[in-house]
């Protein structure tokens, strides 16, 4: 946990500083070209990553090289547990955590910058350190399953994850492709400014799906096929905007209601994070532990020994349960006694 949070804190740090050094640039070394939409480095200082020349430009290089160490050794490390668990039970280890799945894509896109960074590609090297940034931050999930306060939560966004989004992408999908080629056709293939090919159409729908749908209708109503098109403009609005999304809510609340009606989920949680890392060790470094916590018996059997720590509600049901059980044995001892008689 605590090597985590070196690592991401010095993922944000380094994020900070290459935004003021952008900024540097911009406005010390006239660097960059203003655009409609956002700000760019210039052609003739496309290098300037590269060949830095502000005064932070040592702290900055320290900082970068200590988080690629960090990446090579997070990326040994998941190396060593393939080897020690074998490919399959890896790739279920990763199924049941994919924020350790989206966290290994963070630590492959840091490397990428490398190449990125000596090849002068600095649209891409800044793409990759956002998404590096993003992907990191969801390890935390993986993490977290070991704390009892955020467990629950945890384990209900894998679930979502795994489950729900999963299934609603599929049905999404199915319903994009569709609309998307036939508004590419009601649009006049791309003549009114919306949907100019195939694939820009799939594009368009899923923007047109999550934002105002006014212009778009404005435009649907200069095409030949406005009246067509006004059917399956209400057809989308149904289907997508409102019965898709809410059908995705719906779900949602099902399995939040499901994980939270079950009183011991982070107890359930917490130990198959025990095991996880339990498969990570090495068979030697297991017998080593098992020394540890383990008691020896008078045969010279190894046993761990479980304190069980109740609950007053679990301690009134065994004490009833002791109740009920000498008088039943009073009872049979009563009839065996006649029975001799």
């Amino acid at each position: 946990m605590l090597f985590y949070t070196i690592y991401f804190g010095l993922s944000i740090a380094i994020l900070i500083m290459k935004r003021l050094y952008f900024d540097y640039l911009n406005t010390e070394a006239n660097c960059t070209d203003i655009t409609v939409n956002y700000t760019i480095l210039s052609e003739r200082c496309k290098c300037a990553y590269l060949e830095a020349k502000d005064p932070d430009r040592y702290i900055r290089m320290i900082i970068e090289i200590v988080l690629l160490i960090y990446s090579v050794l997070y990326l040994f490390k998941f190396c060593y547990e393939l080897y020690i668990q074998k490919l399959y039970l890896f790739i279920q280890t990763l199924l049941f955590n994919p924020s350790k799945v989206i966290f290994i894509f963070s630590l492959i896109s840091y490397l990428l910058i490398v190449p990125l960074r000596f090849t002068c590609n600095h649209i891409g090297e800044d793409y990759l350190i956002v998404i590096s940034i993003i992907f990191k931050s969801a390890y935390i999930l993986y993490l977290g399953r070991g704390f009892r306060v955020i467990t629950t939560f945890v384990y209900i966004i894998h679930r979502v994850i795994k489950t729900n989004f999963f299934r609603f992408l599929i049905i999404f999908i199915v319903f994009v492709i569709g609309f998307s080629q036939t508004f590419y056709v009601i649009y006049e293939f791309g003549k009114s400014g919306f949907y100019d090919s195939p694939l820009e159409a799939v594009f368009d729908l899923i923007t047109m799906s999550l934002r105002d749908l006014g212009s778009a209708y404005l435009s649907l109503l200069t095409s030949d096929y406005h009246v067509t098109g006004r059917i399956f403009f209400v057809l989308l609005s149904t289907i997508i905007t409102i019965l898709m999304f809410n059908l995705l809510v719906a779900m949602m609340t099902h399995t939040y209601n499901l994980t939270t009606e079950l009183k011991r989920e982070w107890l359930r949680q917490w130990a198959k994070q025990v095991l996880t890392i339990e498969q990570n060790a090495s068979r030697k470094e297991k017998l080593k532990q098992q020394k540890k916590y383990a008691n020896t018996l008078s045969n010279g059997e190894k046993a761990f020994i479980v304190r069980w720590k109740m609950t007053d509600a679990e301690r009134e049901t065994m004490k009833s349960y002791r109740s009920f059980f000498q008088t039943k044995i009073m009872e049979n001892e009563e009839c065996c006694t006649v029975k001799e008689i």
